[in-house]
């Protein structure tokens, strides 16, 4: 009774190898899966931070352009932006506004706030989350957000004939589209691994079961000869050349030779 109460809970060699394959196949999904993911949002999030570098440089080009004065004012820059732009020579940035700049942050999720030589906001296209600082070179970086991280760029503006500082440019990229194209791909990635474990555990089973067939047989010819060690009954010959094979014939071997010592 004791010994019945201590005995091992029985796992059936068909489980565990179908829990076998699950884990596997979830190890090895995992990977894959994991530096897939990591390459394509690393794109995804480069593909963001050249397109505000794009945006800053081709700004801050334009608003070199004003040379009535050495601080930039909101007149001048309302105006500089109304005005079609032309191709930047030799550049491919140049080549995306051939129409007024402003329309194109209009509908976008880029904001863009112009400050005056003073560090005076004299023109948004939006409200700015993060705090302007003045900066002497280019600089693109994330910062924490209230949600999620933002992109933020910032750069000098310079006046091409004197070459003397007039102001700076600050532009906000919110991520909301990397964002959403990021949860998108974590769950289509979560799926996958669902259904790579699901699938991989039930054919692991299915194969489990047609390759150990033959210890059922071994199994039921055990129980009956338990009963009856005189019954004349043998397991199955099997049509297949491997271990399982092989264990059958050594066990009805077995028990012939057994048959003859009790006979």
């Amino acid at each position: 009774m004791e010994n019945e109460q201590t005995r091992p809970k029985f796992v059936s060699l068909k489980v565990k190898w179908a829990l076998g394959t699950a884990v596997g196949s979830l190890l090895i999904s995992l990977v894959v899966v994991t530096v897939l993911f990591g390459s394509f949002t690393r794109d995804l999030l480069h593909q963001e931070r050249r397109a505000l570098k794009d945006n800053l440089v081709t700004i801050s080009r334009q608003l070199g352009e004003v040379t009535t004065s050495n601080n930039l004012t909101s007149q001048q820059v309302n105006d500089l932006l109304q005005k079609r732009t032309a191709p930047l020579k030799g550049t491919d940035a140049g080549k995306v506004y051939q129409r007024p700049v402003i329309q194109g942050f209009s509908n976008s999720h880029l904001v863009v706030g112009i400050y005056n030589r003073d560090q005076h906001l004299v023109f948004t296209t939006g409200q700015l989350k993060k705090p302007f600082h003045a900066v002497k070179d280019e600089q693109i970086k994330l910062v924490a957000g209230r949600h999620h991280k933002v992109l933020v760029g910032r750069i000098p503006v310079y006046n091409h004939q004197t070459q003397r500082l007039t102001g700076y440019l600050q532009i906000e990229n919110n991520l909301n589209n990397y964002y959403q194209r990021y949860q998108r791909l974590l769950l289509i990635s979560g799926l996958a691994l669902t259904l790579v474990v699901i699938a991989s555990g039930l054919l692991g089973y299915g194969l489990s079961y047609l390759i150990l067939r033959p210890l059922d047989d071994i199994q039921t010819t055990i129980l009956a000869l338990r009963d009856d060690p005189t019954k004349n009954q043998r397991v199955p010959e099997l049509n297949r050349h491997d271990e399982l094979a092989e264990l059958s014939q050594i066990f009805n071997a077995m028990l012939d030779r057994m048959q003859r010592y009790i006979e």
